[in-house]
């Protein structure tokens, strides 16, 4: 199951003041990692850990190819974008990733939104002068609460929820 705390150990992680290209790396690599942890419900079905990095085809690959050339100049729009190229890799072909689905899965509403709700979080981050745990842990809310609602379905139809 996906969760805010995992989501921010892996943030907390991230090295500060780098160039791009390993920023974007890291930044790819941290959010892989915490959808490791995702599984559906009703049925448990865990994600394919493997698949969510297949080189140049895979999720993670997709979210650095989006986050390339915007990371440091758009922040919270680029991890907007990568999101979506993630979750897109996961629409595309839902049972490569969940084993027995069928249908394109639905990516969470929320998505649509992140990069406006990252913005006024940075900015209220700085304003108030957060320490990095706490100011982390902002980023980590706002993007965890985006991952809410992502379904596919199964044979039957059962709809299934990403968790």
């Amino acid at each position: 199951m996906l969760t805010q705390a995992t989501l921010k150990t892996l943030l907390l992680t991230l090295p500060l003041g780098i160039t791009e290209p390993p920023a974007v790396e890291a930044w790819s690599e941290a959010f892989t990692k915490y959808f490791e942890d995702a599984v559906s419900t009703p049925g448990s079905l865990a994600v394919i850990v493997a698949a969510l990095r297949t080189p140049t085809t895979g999720p993670k690959d997709a979210m650095k190819t989006a986050l390339t050339g915007q990371l440091k100049t758009t922040g919270p729009s680029a991890l907007q974008a990568g999101i979506l190229a993630f979750w897109s890799v996961i629409n595309l072909a839902p049972a490569l990733f969940f084993t027995g689905a069928i249908l394109p899965s639905i990516p969470p509403v929320g998505l649509a939104t992140l990069g406006a709700t990252l913005a006024v979080t940075g900015t209220a981050n700085t304003v108030q002068a957060l320490d990095k745990d706490t100011a982390v842990g902002n980023i980590a809310a706002d993007i965890h609460a985006a991952q809410a609602g992502g379904t596919f379905t199964l044979p039957g139809p059962t709809v299934e929820t990403i968790t």
